[in-house]
This record gives C-alpha cells, sequence and structure tokens, in this order.
C-alpha cells in the first residue's frame, strides 16, 4: 500500500493479529526532518491538568564551577604523572 503524505500530516496505522487490533502506530511527516513516530493523536491530545507544569527538558551538560574543574584537572595531571613514572622505571628496567 503506497500512501502520499504532505507536511503535518498523520498516518494512523492499526496493527492486526487474526483480525484483533493488538497495537497502533502514529506516523506525522515533518518538512526537513522526515517521519517521526509517535503514539497516536487522540493519546497525545488532552494531557492530563494535575495543576502541575510539565517538566523542563534539560539541555546539554550542567555547567562545572571553576572548583570542579581545577580537581578534575589535577587528577587527570596525577593519572598521566603516575603513568609517566610507571612507563619510565619499566623502560630503565629493560634496558
Amino acid at each position: 500500500m503506497k500512501v502520499a503524505l504532505e507536511a503535518g500530516d498523520v498516518l494512523d496505522i492499526a496493527l492486526l493479529e487474526d483480525d484483533r487490533v493488538v497495537g497502533t502506530l502514529s506516523l506525522q511527516l515533518n518538512l526537513g526532518r522526515g517521519i517521526k513516530a509517535g503514539r497516536p493523536a487522540k493519546a497525545a491530545a488532552a494531557p492530563a491538568d494535575h495543576g502541575a507544569e510539565a517538566p523542563r527538558k534539560r539541555r546539554g551538560r550542567k555547567p562545572l564551577s571553576a572548583e570542579t574543574k581545577a580537581r578534575m584537572a589535577a587528577a587527570q595531571k596525577a593519572r598521566w604523572e603516575k603513568l609517566r613514572q610507571d612507563s619510565g622505571s619499566d623502560n630503565q628496567s629493560n634496558s
């Protein structure tokens, strides 16, 4: 079956097994983003209002403080120094 979707069109598909609906699939075509799969429009259309705001989406990582960055840098330098010392003693013993 071929279906032509235009921008913003939603295609709801029923998944059948022995003539019974066992699931649904909803596809929406967004310009520049391809096809987006998700829940059927009915389920997403009416969110329950419990008086609370929806949680905010986080964008990227939480910024690190200068103190944290300094501790991380010191720890990395210590790891490298330990590696250099260990490899230096191995090279001298093999000579």
